[in-house]
């Protein structure tokens, strides 16, 4: 393991540094809101004011992109674009890209800097880390190692590759104990610094030596591991490929078997719509079980849209699927989309205050033809059955394994 050297570490305890009188940067996250909590970071030299108070991963990367150095940087994973909202406002002159699996984060990372009035900031998605026309010399990397240890890994070493010569990367982990992720790095780089340390966790620093493609730790570009996984449900046992950074990645998680062991199609069954499709298990089955002629498959994590392209062509379902990647189902808001499904599956997240549940429900309710049906599934969501009762003006669920299996037709 290589020494953190003590010299070298950019900021001890920043939030232990005197307060200053009036901050250089001053941000708001969810201003409207009715619950406010103010605090100050970087030595007093950035205010938020947020509904909850960030959280303590969040904060760190505040505190980082306060501290660091660089005049091209880009973001990865952040959940509300706080440190690049930093990194642009602290340094107008400063490039700053955002980069996020998930356009739901990005969107809200747009909205927040609008909010803020910052603008200019360059919006980045796709399967992997972009390659962009110049080199950042900083990145900072939100990571997700309680939950996703393997997209973390990923994308570090994506994130040695993308980096300019010399270049930094900063990352945090909300563990002040932490061994894992400095191993990670020390691998991946061949050196690290603590950048920050506090009672909320850590930040790293690793440095880019040489060129890329000319240093002796030079890789063939990192592209993302794909798995394939065995999908059994009812008589039916299909492959299917999943990576890190999708959800439930390791094979068909519990609602969609749930849902799928219930379904049964209306007549006809021409036209079938997944909304949060995944990696598209649900869909194709149903397209196989029923000989759509249409399939619709949306999501708004970009890898979660590559596989379900991959899986449809891999099932013979090409010609026939669309893969849409949204955020908020706009291509469902067009007249050509209204009333023409005939089924609409779906197995909305559960962290979202019920928000994408809602809005899956409500697309569900315009897209769907008269007598089409809507199927959803949750586990102890009771707005689940309202949302559809309200929208349908009938719904009726079946526990099954646990989970609520919620069905409306439309009249």
């Amino acid at each position: 393991m290589l020494p953190i050297n003590p010299k070298e570490t950019a900021v001890n305890h920043p939030i232990k540094s005197a307060i200053a009188a009036r901050p250089e940067l001053s941000l708001a996250l969810d201003a409207e809101s009715a619950t406010v909590r103010r605090e100050r970071l970087a030595g007093g030299r950035i205010a938020i004011t947020s509904p909850k108070g960030l959280h303590p991963r969040n904060a760190l990367l505040v505190e980082a992109a306060a501290a660091a150095a660089g005049s091209h940087a880009l973001t990865v994973m952040e959940p509300d674009g706080m440190a690049a909202l930093v990194l642009r406002g602290l340094a107008p002159e400063r490039r700053v890209g955002l980069w996020h699996l998930d356009l739901f984060h990005l969107e809200r990372a747009v909205d927040v800097a609008r909010q803020n009035q910052i603008e200019r900031l360059e919006i980045h998605t796709g399967s992997e880390l972009p390659v962009l026309d110049e080199s950042p010399d900083l990145i900072i990397l939100h990571t997700q190692i309680d939950s996703e240890a393997g997209l973390t890994l990923e994308l570090v070493r994506q994130a040695h590759d993308r980096l300019a010569a010399g270049g930094k990367l900063l990352t945090c982990i909300n563990n002040p104990r932490d061994q894992w992720l400095r191993r990670q790095l020390e691998k991946a780089f061949g050196n690290l610094t603590l950048f920050i340390k506090s009672k909320g966790g850590l930040v790293y620093s690793c440095k880019r030596t040489g060129k890329p493609g000319t240093d002796q730790d030079a890789r063939p570009e990192t592209r993302f591991y794909v798995k394939t996984v065995q999908v059994k449900a009812r008589d039916t046992e299909l492959p299917f490929e999943t990576c890190y950074g999708v959800f439930s990645s390791d094979g068909l998680d519990g609602g969609s078997h749930a849902l799928l062991d219930l379904l049964k199609h209306p007549e006809p069954c021409r036209s079938i719509l997944d909304l949060g499709c995944g990696w598209g298990a649900m869909g194709i089955l149903a397209a196989h079980w029923f000989g759509a002629e249409r399939l619709v498959l949306i999501d708004a994590n970009a890898r979660a849209v590559e596989m379900a392209r991959r899986n449809a062509q891999r099932h013979g379902l090409a010609e026939r699927t669309e893969i849409r990647h949204e955020a908020n189902l706009e291509s469902l808001a067009r007249e050509a989309e209204t009333g023409v499904y005939d089924l609409v599956l779906s197995n909305p997240p559960y962290a979202t205050d019920y928000r994408v549940t809602e809005l899956f429900v409500q697309a569900a309710a315009r897209a769907l033809r008269a007598g089409g049906e809507a199927w959803m599934v949750g586990k102890n969501n009771p707005r689940l059955e309202a949302l559809m009762t309200a929208a349908f003006g009938n719904a009726a669920t079946q526990r099954h394994w646990g989970y609520d299996v919620v069905r409306a037709e439309k009249g």
